[in-house]
């Protein structure tokens, strides 16, 4: 060999042994490690970030984490493998994921490894105790079954030294034990009980549990128990199904109710059996707040009040009926629950009955509020307005009587009613000067007599008042007007009528009890043709 080739063979060992030594220099550290100091065993996951440096380095180096580890609690450690540059560095999220239930401190080790070259570092994160109770029912509340059962659960990693049960609501309940220990993912069943379901009268009673670690103050989610008392002594029973009830109000709304409002409620009661049903009976309640039934409070306008007798349904049949009344002036303001129930009289309402229906707001009862009128052109209602004689003739007397009403907020100290008819020359009133307070009624009569020389046809009367009375003068006038029809005859014709002549005979004998034959005999002696109506008084 001459000396230039083992001069080429030296350099080139020279530069191998110069890489090698370069290679096993390189370094890999981890810092800059940052993990939570504790979390809930619920939590199921957290996450660990660290800053990742390869230096001192020459070529690309491709890393894993697969040989992190913990080495206390049971957990597992994912992070992405990744390539990095020779001198560089990386930030390194890393996830750890653990089951739930556990009361210990999670340690362990970061590893960042290839074939040549590993990094790691330690973590330790703690697992704080945390007291957890669930709650779930097993059947209802209702007034046939007043106990029901629960499972009280520990969802939590720590043992509870004393659970407490407690409700809230429309009706007490009672536990078969409470203040009990319940270690940690266990479970106790207790009995609930509901005693005083019997004393309500209507409508949807609810009551809410909750159970809660005395120590921690920790609750748990709560159940709610609804307990219905409807209209039938008994619940729905038999084949009697109300299809329709439904609500209409003479005021704005259909369930908002104002003094003098005039409310129909009609009906439909079906038969669903294959049998005739007899003496069906619909009976309708209006329960205040207090489950008092103030449906004798109501002014009744049809027939039979609020209890109307349906009689027998066909089988397989349908009936409809119609209850109509009026809210009273001085009625309580409030919300109540109207409903309704059909039940056979003759077999029993313990036996045939049914009270709900889809049209009410809460299926056993439609929700309606009873308010004062608060629109001040309204504040003075008047009513029953009576005329008599309803149909005079010239000079005879009339009296006009009527009902005052108070239906808005205010007090008023003063009233004063308008009874006007230019035709007859009418305009006179009549005044109110104690005190009407909300809900007040007075009554006021009119007398006048028919002119003399009034024309036969029908007057509109006119009604109207003034109120809010201060200073010597009325402030506000009612918006509408009552108007009332007089009809007076026998006086001198209108000129209109002077169309024709009547001429009538006695076409018969005139005998008590039977039947007279009249004949009349019409000319008219206008200078067109002209339709008359016949009319026989007396």
């Amino acid at each position: 060999m001459n000396s230039k080739t083992m001069k080429l063979v030296f350099c080139t060992l020279l530069s191998l042994v110069f890489t090698l030594a370069m290679s096993s220099a390189a370094t890999l550290t981890i810092t800059d490690l940052s993990a939570p100091q504790n979390v809930t065993h619920s939590q199921s996951t957290f996450v660990i970030t660290f800053n990742l440096t390869y230096s001192d380095a020459t070529s690309p180096i491709s890393l894993n984490f697969g040989s992190s580890r913990v080495t206390q609690g049971s957990a597992t450690i994912s992070a992405n493998d990744l390539t990095m540059q020779p001198n560089s560095s990386q930030i390194v999220t890393a996830t750890v994921t653990y089951p739930s239930l556990q009361l210990t401190t999670l340690t362990g080790v970061i590893n960042a490894t290839n074939n040549t070259i590993s990094a790691s570092a330690p973590f330790s994160v703690q697992i704080l105790p945390s007291p957890s109770i669930s709650l779930t029912k097993s059947n209802e509340l209702s007034l046939a079954q007043q106990n029901a059962t629960i499972v009280v659960t520990n969802t939590g990693n720590s043992n509870i030294a004393s659970v407490n049960l407690s409700s809230t609501g429309a009706f007490p309940l009672t536990f078969s034990t409470n203040n009990f220990p319940l270690p940690f993912n266990s479970t106790k069943t207790i009995t609930v009980y509901a005693t005083t379901l019997n004393t309500f009268k209507f409508g949807s009673f609810t009551t809410t549990l909750i159970a809660k670690d005395l120590a921690s103050g920790q609750q748990s989610n709560s159940i709610t128990y609804t307990v219905q008392k409807s209209f039938c002594k008994n619940g729905s029973l038999g084949d009697l199904e109300i299809t329709r009830a439904r609500v209409t109000s003479s005021g704005d709304e259909d369930d908002v109710w104002k003094p003098l409002d005039e409310i129909t409620l009609d009906i439909d009661v079906r038969n669903n059996a294959d049998e005739d049903i007899d003496d069906v009976i619909v009976e309708m309640g209006f329960f205040d707040e207090n489950g008092v039934n103030a449906v004798d409070d109501l002014d009744f306008i049809s027939s039979d009040d609020e209890k109307p007798s349906i009689g027998d349904i066909n089988d397989d049949d349908k009936e409809t009926v119609t209850i109509k009344f009026k809210v009273p002036a001085d009625m309580d303001t409030g919300d109540y629950k109207l409903t309704v129930k059909a039940y056979s009289d003759d077999e029993g309402e313990n036996t045939i009955c049914s009270d709900s229906a889809s049209q009410f707001s809460n299926t056993i009862y439609d929700a309606i509020s009873v308010e004062r009128e608060d629109e001040e052109e309204k504040f003075i209602a008047l009513d029953n307005i009576e005329i008599s004689p309803v149909q005079a003739t010239c000079g005879d007397p009339i009296t006009l009587s009527l009902d005052v009403y108070n239906v808005g907020e205010d007090e008023e100290d003063q009233v004063r009613v308008n009874l006007v008819n230019k035709e007859l020359g009418l305009d006179i009133y009549k005044e109110i000067r104690d005190n009407m307070a909300p809900g007040d009624q007075d009554q006021l009569t009119f007398l006048f007599n028919v002119p003399e020389n009034a024309k036969d046809k029908t007057y509109i009367l006119e009604l109207s008042s003034q109120y809010d009375y201060r200073s010597g003068s009325y402030r506000s006038s009612s918006e509408l007007k009552n108007r009332v029809e007089l009809k007076v005859t026998g006086c001198a014709p209108a000129a209109q009528e002077n169309n024709a002549l009547i001429t009538a005979t006695l076409d018969s004998e005139a005998k008590p009890g039977q039947e007279m034959v009249i004949k009349a005999t019409i000319k008219n002696i206008a200078s067109a043709q002209k339709t008359f109506v016949i009319d026989a008084t007396g």
